[in-house]
């Protein structure tokens, strides 16, 4: 808990410095009906390591809860999530609690790609095909400069740096996504990460710009083996609410947006995570200048450095279509 207190300080903070906008921000949202029955200490814990938000609201006013949710995450997100949860989480969640992480970030590059260098090009959706039924039209971007860049068999690494020197994103290129996405554990990553070095490249990055919801991610979990949470039988959360004197809870769902823009300026991204809780039933460089051109699927993701922590994950399969 002091390690998330410390790194939730860390990355607001970034923001006072005023080269990036960073908002890290936690809420609870609970029911007047049960707010008693809420214990201190867990309070205390959001309040004091998390830096959460606490709400009573009257959950029996589906709508009015909703809106006063999804009105705080547009808040904390520059109005890029919206509509994080619908009436029936209120109304199914039978007196219960909404848990909301949300996350805002935006940021220039620290040397910005040339507009007039765009161009309407090609993407490839598969990494193992290069026909035209696999592509679609994308505007790509291209630079050439000095950037941390890394080229591993099947796989090129790149860092785009930001203005603010303890961000950037980093960009996996494979010869086969599949692949590399079986391979994606931390000490992977770190693998990779050490093998960057400084060196001249030629860039070709694609603009996009994302609105994503995520489904289904109970089932996600739960194949995963995290079964007793969502179970009302077995689920424990008596370290949140007094089970003694009021029915437990379990988890209902779990609902995930999340927005993303790369363009020749910088990154703006937002996400927002609900977890709504229901009241339980009474039951190395080559000679050569390396070319980092992303035109099939790749990974990408916005690092806080100094922590190495992933602040956003994403995987571009597939662009969206080109907008006039």
């Amino acid at each position: 808990h002091k390690a998330y207190l410390s790194l939730q300080q860390s990355l607001n903070a970034l923001g006072e410095k005023g080269k990036a906008e960073l908002n890290v921000a936690n809420a609870l949202f609970g029911s007047t009906t049960n707010e008693k029955f809420i214990r201190n200490d867990y309070l205390n814990l959001l309040r004091e390591s998390y830096l959460s938000d606490l709400y009573s609201l009257d959950f029996s006013d589906f709508s009015g809860t909703a809106k006063f949710i999804n009105t705080w995450v547009e808040g904390k997100t520059k109005d890029r999530i919206k509509n994080l949860v619908t009436e029936d989480h209120i109304r199914d969640s039978n007196e219960g609690i909404v848990l909301v992480n949300a996350i805002y970030f935006k940021g220039n590059w620290l040397t910005q790609f040339d507009p007039n260098l765009t161009r309407e090009d090609r993407f490839y959706t598969s990494s193992r095909s290069r026909s035209a039924s696999d592509s679609r039209p994308v505007m790509m971007m291209h630079s050439r400069g000095d950037y941390r860049y890394a080229e591993l068999p099947g796989l090129q690494v790149l860092e785009l740096p930001y203005e603010e020197e303890e961000l950037s994103m980093l960009v996996l290129l494979p010869d086969d996504i599949d692949a590399l996405v079986k391979d994606l554990t931390p000490a992977n990553l770190s693998a990779w990460q050490r093998k960057l070095g400084m060196s001249q490249v030629k860039v070709f990055m694609p603009k996009f710009k994302l609105d994503i919801s995520l489904e289904g991610i109970v089932e996600i979990l739960k194949g995963m083996g995290m079964q007793d949470a969502f179970n009302s039988n077995t689920a424990d959360f008596s370290g949140i609410r007094d089970e003694e004197k009021v029915p437990g809870l379990f988890i209902m769902d779990i609902v995930h947006k999340a927005f993303v823009e790369v363009n020749e300026e910088g990154t703006e991204a937002a996400a927002a995570t609900g977890v709504v809780m229901a009241t339980k039933a009474a039951s190395g460089p080559t000679p050569q200048i390396p070319v980092f051109r992303a035109d099939k699927p790749f990974i990408y993701m916005i690092l806080h450095k100094p922590s190495n922590t992933l602040l956003f994950l994403g995987k571009l399969n597939q662009p969206p279509q080109i907008q006039d």
